[in-house]
């Protein structure tokens, strides 16, 4: 499975299908790179993540989500602007960054897995689970954990 192939609208849809069918169907998000595609999601102005990530914030009553809107989201009027992207930081920092790219990496982690996890799991019952890359496995940890807070 590649980056986002299998998104949260696809892993919604299955586990309604299989609700509406009875069944108990496993919807499955991709776990590779969801900090990148989180962050992507944002700077084109995605309401959806703008929304779990405030849905984060308030389960928890944090300010990890506001401080990731803040730094990543991009307005309709600020989109036609001529801007670059933000880069989300690698998955390497965990092990060679300072602890400061660390923990922002780590908060990117959670929250995105959170966000997928919960968008996903919004108008229906039905499981959702996570794909995880065995490869990348420096975000396993911090992925399960977002991953698991969302389905609640």
């Amino acid at each position: 499975m590649g980056v986002a192939i299998s998104d949260w609208k696809l892993a919604r849809a299955v586990a309604i299908a299989g609700e509406k069918l009875g069944e108990q169907v496993l919807g499955v998000v991709s776990g590779t790179a969801l900090p990148i595609v989180m962050v992507n999601r944002l700077q084109k102005g995605d309401l959806d993540s703008r929304k779990a990530l405030r849905a984060l914030d308030k389960k928890y009553n944090i300010i990890i989500g506001q401080d990731i809107i803040k730094e990543y989201f991009v307005s309709e009027e600020e989109k036609n602007k001529d801007r670059k992207y933000k880069m989300a930081p690698k998955p390497e920092v965990l092990v060679n960054g300072t602890p400061e790219q660390k923990e922002k990496m780590t908060k990117l982690a959670i929250a995105s897995a959170f966000t997928e996890v919960w968008l996903a799991k919004q108008g229906h019952s039905g499981p959702i689970g996570i794909n995880e890359l065995e490869k990348i496995q420096l975000m396993h940890l911090p992925t399960m954990l977002g991953g698991n807070d969302g389905r609640s």
